[in-house]
């Protein structure tokens, strides 16, 4: 799949892409810490690695330093490390580093105790499998559809084995006409560039809808059904708090930079939640989502807005029949008005021998 993104601004929290710069074949991945099961493709350039926020490599570890080393990577794919005299030290398969030392395949790179990281040939991942293992679970478990959406990817099939599986002609006509519709409905909701033009790339099928599972160059995971979408970017969002949510959804979705939050709640973590409300559909098909997010990874669930269908435009009408109905109207029986009838007639004058002037005589 050979899709080109603009380069992402400056990161500012997490995994980002560094310096622009041709992929060499190889990645960073966590073996160790925080962040264990995470990997980063590099790229020709320079790596810096520490808990400063001005890295492209943020390490937010007991035992890292604000600065704490650099991996140059050249653009044919040699990788050397520079130790940056850390407090807690660096090491490589074990042993302490000063100064630089030429990295290959297979090295393990600790930093301090906590850390560690293994350099190896970059391995082309799932999006199903990215986006159920780098995803934190503080964005996930706000949104139960987001659950529903990766357990529909983990069970989904190819669209040509849905195809085969359905022996029914319709049955297989259906199946095509909801995945067209589907194709055309991504198309128009994420920016151009992370859909491929074949949809037999990323489209699949999970009774009883087609579900869309992108992958694309700089870390891009994107998981996406009618109403849900879950993704894992590139550092874009420059802000903070719902900022950087808002940035992120403005980078993936086409027109959703406009969006302004009617509410927004603090997850804690730096996991935010927000709202958007609109009387008209937003992006065309939405009349209220919620977004959680950390400014990488996105969950997105929304409400499908219902247009009301217009009536269908009157004929002219036969005079005959307007004259039938209007008969009709004139004849059909109709409740009265209320206090419609005869008049009540009066009440006696109040009190107990008003009554008794009343009562009719008894006869003699």
């Amino acid at each position: 799949m050979s899709v080109a993104l603009p380069d992402a601004p400056d990161p500012a929290d997490g995994l980002a892409a560094p310096a622009a710069g041709p992929p060499v074949g190889l990645e960073l991945r966590f073996e160790r810490g925080r962040r264990r099961g995470e990997a980063l493709a590099l790229v020709a350039g320079a790596l810096r690695v520490g808990t400063a926020r001005t890295n492209e490599l943020q390490v937010r570890e007991a035992g890292v330093s604000f600065r704490h080393a650099v991996l140059h990577v050249a653009p044919d794919g040699a990788v050397t490390l520079e130790e940056l005299g850390a407090r807690g030290g660096t090491f490589v398969n074990g042993a302490p580093v000063q100064g630089r030392r030429d990295l290959v395949a297979g090295d393990r790179v600790r930093l301090g105790d906590e850390v560690e990281l293994v350099l190896a040939e970059a391995a082309a991942r799932d999006p199903r499998e990215a986006l159920a293992v780098l995803v934190p679970h503080a964005v996930a478990r706000e949104l139960p559809e987001v659950d529903d959406l990766r357990l529909a990817a983990a069970t989904s099939d190819a669209l040509d084995e849905a195809l085969a599986a359905a022996h029914d002609p319709g049955a297989r006509e259906a199946i095509e006409a909801d995945a067209r519709r589907f194709a055309d409905d991504v198309r128009g909701l994420l920016r151009p560039a992370l859909v491929p033009a074949a949809p037999d790339a990323w489209l699949r099928w999970a009774a009883p809808d087609p579900l869309g599972c992108l992958a694309a160059p700089g870390d891009v995971y994107v998981l996406v059904r009618r109403w849900e979408l879950l993704a894992l970017l590139p550092d874009v969002a420059v802000g903070d708090g719902p900022t950087r949510v808002g940035g992120a959804l403005g980078w993936l979705l086409q027109g959703a930079a406009r969006l302004t939050p009617r509410r927004v709640d603090d997850l804690g973590g730096g996991v935010w939640a927000c709202e958007y409300e609109a009387e008209r559909p937003m992006l065309g098909r939405f009349s209220r989502l919620r977004a959680v997010g950390d400014g990488r990874a996105l969950a997105l669930a929304g409400t499908p807005a219902v247009v009301p269908a217009l009536p269908p435009p009157r004929a002219a009408e036969d005079p005959v029949e307007e004259a039938l109905r209007r008969a009709h109207d004139t004849n059909r029986w109709r409740p009265p008005p209320r206090g419609a009838g005869p008049a009540a007639p009066p009440l006696p004058p109040g009190g107990r021998y008003g009554r008794l002037r009343h009562r009719p005589e008894r006869a003699k």
